[in-house]
Formats: structure tokens, sequence, C-alpha cells
């Protein structure tokens, strides 16, 4: 599987930067100063963790289907990240 296989999650993180996360694989995330670096770090991130599945012999976990509301994601709850979208 590749990180395309895989639901990703942009976000902004106040006061400054933005959070790239794949909520499926606990701990993928990235956070940096633009969206554009949050994203490609996100693919390094996602690689190094599928390494370490790969090195023990484990399959990457599923994609999630939907994200619904209440699910926290990087200290937010997804009704957080649709009540801050809403606002700009």
């Amino acid at each position: 599987m590749s990180l395309d296989d895989y639901k990703v999650v942009l976000y902004r993180n106040r006061p400054d930067g933005w959070v790239a996360e794949v909520p499926a694989i606990r701990g993928c995330y990235a956070l940096m100063p633009t969206r554009e670096e949050a994203l490609a770090e996100l693919g390094g991130v996602f690689e190094m963790i599928a390494a370490e599945y790969g090195e023990k012999g484990l399959p990457l976990p599923a994609d999630i289907r939907e994200l619904r509301k209440g699910v926290t994601l990087g200290g937010l709850r997804t009704k957080d990240l649709i009540n801050e979208g809403r606002k700009h």
C-alpha cells in the first residue's frame, strides 16, 4: 500500500503551521509551517511507518471509510475541524 491508498486530513494548527495526518495509521502525521511542507513531510513519515510494519511482517492498517463527527484527530475533534472550516 502507498500513501495514495489512504485518506489524508489537512488542518490548520493555530497559531502557526499545518498538520497533515493519516487517521487510519496511529502516529502518521506531520506538523510544518505550510500545507505543502506538511504534505511532503507526511510522505516521509508514511514511508518510515510502512517500513517498520514491513520489518515486523505486519500489514498496514486498512484505511478508514469516512471521518465521523466526534473522532479525535491530532488532539482536535472532527466537530471542531468542521466548525473551523465554516469560519473561513
